[in-house]
């Protein structure tokens, strides 16, 4: 049977096996969105498919392997101070 969890959950399980983790709320709720782990939405709340959140974001049993990442998040364009106003 699946390990089904809220996002919320999810992460304090992650933060719980490694407390240095990067994964946020936002980083699994745009997985979910990108059909990248299996989940639906209840209310307002999106479950998702515990295992198959760490599969997707390539962890393991012995640590974390982030560089599996999908590529999804979009990347923008923003105006970088270099520290001399400009």
């Amino acid at each position: 049977m699946a390990r089904m969890r809220t996002i919320n959950e999810s992460v304090k399980l992650i933060k719980d096996d490694d407390p240095d983790s990067a994964i946020t709320y936002n980083f699994i709720r745009t997985l979910c969105k990108a059909n990248q782990v299996n989940c639906f939405t209840v209310g307002r709340k999106m479950i998702l498919d515990f295992d198959d959140l760490l599969k997707a974001i390539g962890a393991t049993g012995t640590g974390s392997n982030y560089q599996d990442v999908p590529n999804i998040i979009r990347k923008g364009k923003r105006r970088i101070n270099d520290g001399n106003g400009n």
